[in-house]
């Protein structure tokens, strides 16, 4: 979510995009809970300016009409109520409550600009009018400016208006200046003189998922559903929250029941999908993602894992085009790129992988990961300097990545330049003291250098660590080897033999130390069942070949050695067998 780019697939998925930035977030957009149900059209508003008293007005006192307009509002009257209230100002303009209750029904009528002039006149008037100060909070958080709405909540709160509304809208413009904790502390206020507030519950539910207090939050966008169950936006949210908490069936629950509502709920479909993938339903998350691809076709991170699910099943050039069109819709993808030179380099088609990881660079300069994946692909392909290179500025970008350790220690191994990767295998050891990787690597690397008895050690560590390996005990026996300790080499060859008895490479070893202490008969059954079991294994049928001929079996030394001469891939072993065959008189 990784060595070779060919075998990367445990790798590339640790690499693929975290599920929550692959996320298409529905946005809520919550209605203040005020007294008005339905909402006065905006041809009322269209109204005389305020000072002109109506048509209807009669020769009543400020206060009679202002009560009649108070009267109207509540019955949601509102034209009526405009009326009322604006024969209240030809009568007494500075009157603070008659302008707030115009702003609150500007408000109601979504007339934010009306509004506003409403209310900036009424805290002009009165600055300690604290319905003022909420209205006008109110109209500033729905025109998008927190940190002024932000202002006047918490002044309406300071003069006594301790409403679950006015707490609820200083919560949400909170949060939006970033201010998360603050804001849950309004919110908690709210739902505390509200217990039934489920847009409260929703959006404390949302803050808290954003937190990572992933339990809570679950708790209450519950909470949310249990007073509004057809909420589909807050179910979707609420698999969000299980999703990241790692819930994926309840996460899979609530985005089915989403989609049972709303079929073409085409995020809905590819968070599904995702929690499939994350489930190793492979079938199921194609499904929803070529579904999320139908419902909108220019869904380009919809593309990019249905290539990773493809690619997870096998369908390598099917998963090239996904990540292909992923890219033709979003030219900058860096993670397509990354994903599509990992699946060319899985094909073989390594120079074509080397264009997708130079173009994911080009995007994302200084790229870890695409500098690792490269990095691994030019070792793959036989060219340890440029993979050095490229391990090297890893390491010079972070130098606790040490996995750049250990590849450029095997880099500096392939070059023959022993001493600086057993330099890079000791920073790997240091790191990982349980890998046995490090040891046995470094131990190669000692035996290259003649450096038997610290080559023993290392490959006595990778016993330690992994006791039933087969190919732990043949390595530790070549150190005894070449220490001239037969009688531990074939202890350890014959455990080698023991755990894997179809281990070719063990039985040659074991033959070639009985070879070297004259057991010649014993040595030649072992060298039969090594090439029983891997006929192409030259240097057996050498060895078998040289015993044939102190056995005087001239014929069947002249039949082994053409066929060495046939199957060799070493130089030298050529060279030898056919030496042999000139000495016997015999052409290769």
């Amino acid at each position: 979510m990784r060595q070779g780019p060919v075998a990367l697939l445990g790798q590339w998925w640790d690499r693929l995009r975290n599920a929550s930035n692959g996320f298409r977030f529905t946005r809520f957009s919550v209605a203040a809970l005020l007294v008005a149900a339905a909402l006065i059209g905006s041809s009322i508003l269209q109204a005389t300016g305020v000072g002109a008293p109506s048509q209807a007005a009669q020769p009543l006192t400020a206060e009679e009409f202002f009560a009649l307009g108070e009267q109207a509002f509540q019955e949601q009257d509102y034209a009526l109520a405009i009326d009322r209230f604006r024969d209240t100002l030809s009568q007494d303009p500075a009157m603070a409550e008659a302008h707030a209750y115009l702003g609150r029904i500007y408000y109601l009528g979504e007339s934010p600009e009306l509004a506003k002039g409403s209310l900036d006149r009424a805290i002009q008037l009165d600055p300690e009018l604290a319905v003022a100060h909420l209205y006008r909070g109110l109209v500033l958080a729905r025109s998008d400016q927190s940190q002024q709405a932000a202002a006047d909540l918490l002044q309406a709160l300071s003069l006594g208006l301790d409403t679950d509304t006015a707490n609820y809208e200083l919560g949400v413009a909170l949060v939006s200046l970033g201010q998360r904790p603050k804001g849950l502390l309004a919110l908690n206020r709210a739902i505390e003189l509200n217990p039934a507030f489920a847009d409260a519950y929703r959006t404390r539910g949302v803050v808290l998922t954003q937190l990572g207090r992933l339990e809570p939050a679950i708790d209450d966008l519950s909470a949310a559903l249990q007073l509004e169950p057809e909420d589909t936006p807050t179910r979707f949210q609420r698999g969000l929250a299980y999703f990241e908490n790692n819930q994926l069936d309840r996460a899979i629950e609530d985005w089915s029941a989403v989609i049972q509502r709303e079929p073409d709920h085409a995020d809905a479909l590819f968070n599904r999908g995702l929690a499939y993938l994350g489930q190793e339903q492979l079938e199921q998350a194609a499904a929803d993602f070529s579904k999320s691809i139908q419902l909108d076709p220019t869904f380009a991170e919809a593309y990019y894992y249905l290539g990773n699910v493809l690619n997870l099943q096998g369908n390598l050039e099917e998963a090239l085009g996904s990540y292909q069109q992923a890219i033709a819709l979003q030219d900058d993808f860096s993670e397509a790129y990354i994903n599509l030179g990992a699946t060319h380099a899985q094909l073989g088609e390594n120079e074509l992988a080397l264009g997708s990881y130079t173009q994911a660079l080009a995007l994302s300069p200084g790229s870890l990961t695409v500098l690792s994946n490269r990095a691994d692909l030019y070792l793959t392909m036989g060219d340890p300097d440029r993979a050095i290179e490229d391990y090297t500025q890893i390491l010079a970008l972070d130098p606790d990545d040490l996995r750049a350790y250990l590849q450029r220690g095997i880099a500096y191994s392939s070059l023959g330049d022993y001493e600086k990767a057993i330099a890079d295998f000791r920073r790997w050891i240091e790191s990982q003291p349980l890998d046995p990787e490090g040891f046995n690597r470094r131990a190669s690397a000692y035996l290259r250098l003649g450096d038997f008895g610290r080559a023993l050690d290392d490959w006595s560590m990778v016993i330690t660590l992994t006791p039933d390996s087969a190919t732990a005990y043949y390595n530790r026996a070549l150190a005894y080897q070449n220490l001239q300790d037969a009688e531990n080499a074939l202890v350890d060859l014959e455990t080698a033999i023991e755990l894997d008895p179809g281990y070719a490479a063990g039985y040659f070893a074991r033959g070639n130390t009985r070879f070297d202490q004259g057991e010649f008969v014993s040595a030649l059954e072992d060298y039969d069942k090594a090439i029983e079991l891997d006929p192409g294994l030259a240097a057996a049928r050498y060895n078998r070949a040289l015993i044939y001929l102190r056995h005087n079996r001239i014929t069947a030394a002249t039949e082994e050695l053409r066929v060495v001469v046939e199957i060799a891939e070493d130089e030298e072993l050529l060279d030898q067998a056919t030496s042999v065959l000139s000495e016997l008189g015999v052409s290769p």
